[in-house]
């Protein structure tokens, strides 16, 4: 969230966006039923992350 606002800018710093998005998230995720939904998809994509960046990682490493 935090890097498709900053894209608006033309930043891309990735801890810029994780500073600018995480809180933002967090405000979200307070909404009753709209929040919990948010949350739920945000951890999802973070999982799913995870295995992207090792692969990625490995890559490199080859």
């Amino acid at each position: 969230m935090g890097m498709w606002l900053l894209s608006v800018i033309n930043v891309s710093n990735r801890w810029l966006g994780l500073l600018l998005g995480l809180p933002l998230v967090a405000l979200v995720a307070r909404v009753p039923y709209v929040g919990s939904v948010l949350a739920g998809l945000v951890t999802l994509v973070g999982i799913g992350a995870v295995p992207l960046a090792l692969r990625d990682a490995r890559r490199v490493g080859e």
